[in-house]
């Protein structure tokens, strides 16, 4: 076997390993990607849910809301038809006393349990957006880490090629960092 047969099997085997290494990144590179994606999908489905989830503590909040009115007007309804019932003045300052202190009563508990379903509300939109931000930080991170990848693998491609002229290719001590020699190629 010449000196050119081994340099050009040398350059073969380098060759087919710098594409093997490169095949493998590009298709971990891609796997990753993949994955990225479905994790961001996964996200956005999670966070759409969140969404709604607000959405539906804010009509809770509303409806509960709506609720605390209805009771209250019949509360005092019921104020009113007892102390007509026992024949008292409706101006009277107990009544007027009985009267406030049901509606300052069941006004508190409204705001409460209102405020409470705005906070519900609120923590599940921050919820949704950091999910979303993981999401896409996510994906971000993994399309860099698959750029890195393929980089790498195309410097170790160069780096392999390149390691051919230091050592020799074949013996005879021939390298293809001697520009003498690359014409022996030919």
């Amino acid at each position: 076997m010449g000196i050119e047969t081994a340099a050009m099997m040398t350059i073969g085997a380098t060759a087919a390993k710098s594409a093997n290494s490169f095949i493998n990144a590009a298709g971990t590179s891609q796997a990753a990607k993949l994955n990225a994606i479905n994790q961001d999908m996964v996200s956005q489905i999670e966070a759409g849910k969140l969404e709604r989830a607000a959405k539906v503590a804010e009509l809770k909040g509303s409806q509960t809301s709506v609720q605390f009115r209805e009771e209250l007007n019949k509360t005092l309804a019921g104020i009113r038809l007892v102390r007509a019932t026992a024949g008292a003045d409706p101006d009277s300052p107990t009544g007027i006393a009985l009267l406030d202190k049901a509606t300052e009563d069941s006004t508190r508990q409204r705001m409460i349990a209102e405020q409470n379903f705005r906070r519900e509300a609120a923590e599940d939109r921050a919820d949704a957006k950091l999910r979303r931000y993981y999401g896409q930080l996510g994906y971000q991170t993994a399309r860099s880490t698959s750029r890195l990848a393929m980089l790498g693998a195309t410097l170790g491609s160069v780096g392999n090629f390149l390691s051919l002229g230091s050592s020799g290719y074949g013996g005879g001590g021939s390298g293809l960092g001697d520009a003498t020699k690359l014409g022996t190629l030919y």
